[in-house]
C-alpha cells in the first residue's frame, strides 16, 4: 500500500473514532464541541477532499450531521439561535467573506461569523448572561452588544442597535437588539457575531493581535449558525 494513502487513511480512521465519540457523548447533553469535530475535518482541506474523493463523506452529509448534533445538545446547553430567522439560502454563512478567518484585504482575518439578514431583524440572546457594555460605533455606523454568558464565554453581537447598558442581567430567548444596515456603500445588514472562550481579559478588539486584531480567546463561532431558533418574537 503507498505510504501516503496508509498514512491518511489512518488520519481518517482517527478523526472518524472521534466524530462517533463527540456524536454520542452529544446526545446525551454537553456542549457545542461536538461540532468542532466535524469542523476539524472540514479545516483540514487535504484530508476533506481526500474523503470526498474517496468517496467517504459528502458536503450535505456532514452538514446534516453537524444540525443534528446541535439540535441534540442546544437546549441542554441553553444555546439558541441568536436570530429570530435563518439568513435566506443565497446568504449562505459558509460561503465568502462571511466566513469565520475569510482573509480581508489588509491582511487581517474575518474575526466572526456573518449571518446576512433584513434590517429590523431581532437579536435574540443565546444563552443567559450580563452585559458587559454596549457600543454605538462598531462599524460603520453600527453597533455591537458584548454579553458575559453565565457558562463564561462571551459573544460579542455586531452590526445591531442595542439599548441594554452594562450590567444588565440577559435571559435565553431575550430581545437584545436589532439588526441595521451598515453605511457601506452596499448599505448591507447583517449580524456579526464573534464567540471567545473567557480565558483571557481586556479589550476584545486588540489591533496589535494579528491576523484577527481580536483578543487571544477568540474562537471559531461556526458551530451557531446549527443552533436550534427560539425565543421571544
Amino acid at each position: 500500500m503507498n505510504k501516503e494513502k496508509a498514512k491518511k487513511d489512518n488520519r481518517i480512521v482517527t478523526l472518524t473514532f472521534c466524530f462517533l465519540w463527540f456524536l454520542k457523548r452529544a446526545k446525551t447533553g454537553t456542549s457545542p464541541i461536538a461540532y468542532f469535530a466535524i469542523n476539524q475535518y472540514k479545516n483540514d482541506k487535504e484530508l476533506w477532499n481526500f474523503g470526498k474523493y474517496e468517496g467517504i463523506v459528502g458536503e450535505t452529509t456532514w452538514r446534516h450531521l453537524g444540525l443534528e448534533i446541535i439540535e441534540n445538545i442546544g437546549d441542554a446547553d441553553n444555546y439558541i439561535y441568536p436570530l429570530e430567522r435563518r439568513p435566506d439560502p443565497g446568504n449562505d454563512p459558509n460561503t465568502g467573506g462571511r466566513v469565520f478567518g475569510s482573509k480581508r484585504k489588509d491582511g487581517r482575518r474575518h474575526a466572526g461569523m456573518d449571518l446576512v439578514v433584513p434590517p429590523g431583524t431581532k437579536v435574540i440572546a443565546m444563552t443567559d448572561g450580563v452585559v458587559d457594555n454596549y457600543s454605538p460605533t462598531f462599524y460603520e455606523g453600527t453597533g455591537a452588544l458584548t454579553v458575559n454568558n453565565a457558562d463564561g464565554t462571551v459573544v460579542r453581537y455586531g452590526e445591531i442597535s442595542s439599548t441594554l447598558k452594562k450590567g444588565t442581567e440577559v435571559k435565553r430567548g431575550q430581545v437584545i437588539g436589532t439588526v441595521i444596515a451598515n453605511n457601506s456603500p452596499e448599505r448591507s445588514s447583517m449580524l456579526h457575531i464573534e464567540y471567545y472562550t473567557g480565558e483571557a481579559a481586556g479589550p476584545l478588539t486588540c489591533s496589535d493581535n494579528l491576523p484577527y486584531m481580536r483578543r487571544s480567546d477568540l474562537t471559531d463561532p461556526m458551530f451557531i449558525q446549527y443552533l436550534p431558533i427560539g425565543g421571544n418574537k
